[in-house]
């Protein structure tokens, strides 16, 4: 069982004549010529970030997280969420977390586990963001 598989001779590139090295080159230099480029892509900034209503949503449940958490200030806030959002999309947050949006949390056991629904928003105190909670 120790026999070595002998190579065709065709197959050994050491044998090969000039006129098939060429011909080698030749087809490789066309597969090669009919690959599309490949396109840099630019990364988006995060101003360049389109602002639905899901991205309002989204961005306003992390702020509500963040006032629930203890960060009470804009700068506290913008710290909480670091690089992910610029300046302008907190604001959008902070002006959608104002309404009442329906939240969730986890109650029951690990063996029974639920959801119990509340509703949250966050009200403005001078300078202070202060987070509000209905129901639950």
């Amino acid at each position: 069982m120790t026999d070595t598989i002998q190579i065709p001779e065709f197959l050994v590139r050491a044998n090969w004549t000039p006129e098939q090295v060429a011909s080698n080159e030749a087809a490789w230099d066309s597969v090669l010529k009919n690959q599309t480029p490949a396109v840099a892509v630019e990364p988006t900034t995060s101003g360049k970030r389109r602002r639905t209503a899901a991205f309002r949503d989204e961005l306003a449940g992390v702020i509500l997280a963040s006032v629930a958490d203890g960060a009470d200030t804009f700068g506290k806030i913008r710290k909480r969420v670091g690089d992910r959002y610029d300046d302008a999309e907190i604001r959008i947050g902070i002006r959608a977390a104002k309404r009442w949006t329906r939240r969730a949390k986890r109650t029951g056991t690990r063996a029974k586990p639920s959801l119990s629904h509340f509703y949250a928003r966050i009200e403005s105190q001078g300078r202070r963001y202060i987070y509000v909670k209905k129901g639950a």
